[in-house]
């Protein structure tokens, strides 16, 4: 992508309050892009854009209602999609809600009408797995 492209674009940062999210807001603005920043702050935390000049919408990119809201009302040139859910420990405790997460975030903000877990217990996707700690 051109740098030059960004100037004056509006960009839509998912994920933006997480590390590399928060990082690449600030490169963004350094090129002189508006910057939307998007984050259910499961991870991410505002310390890490406290002194960038984005937009933050707390918000879960699982939420075709919200987040279409965020694509009419400022007119969004670019996606950069850094939401995540992000941890072997966490997604190993609780795979029900990863696969959730994961079938509803297939394709990127894509319309997911049934959000039924394809494996239906912790049991079955352990399955053969030894976890170390």
């Amino acid at each position: 992508m051109e740098t030059n492209k960004l100037k004056n674009s509006i960009c839509l940062i998912t994920g933006g309050a997480g590390f590399i999210g928060s990082a690449m807001c600030k490169r963004l603005l350094e090129l002189n892009a508006k910057v939307v920043c998007f984050d259910n702050l499961s991870t991410g935390i505002l310390e890490n854009i406290k002194d960038l000049k984005v937009i933050f919408i707390k918000g879960d990119v699982n939420n075709y209602k919200k987040i279409e809201k965020v694509f009419k009302k400022y007119k969004i040139d670019y996606v950069l999609h850094y939401a995540a859910m992000v941890g072997v420990k966490r997604t190993l405790e609780n795979p029900e809600d990863w696969i959730k997460k994961a079938n509803l975030q297939a394709g990127s903000f894509s319309t997911v009408k049934d959000d039924k877990p394809i494996i239906k217990n912790k049991e079955e996707i352990l399955k053969g797995f030894k976890p170390i700690w």
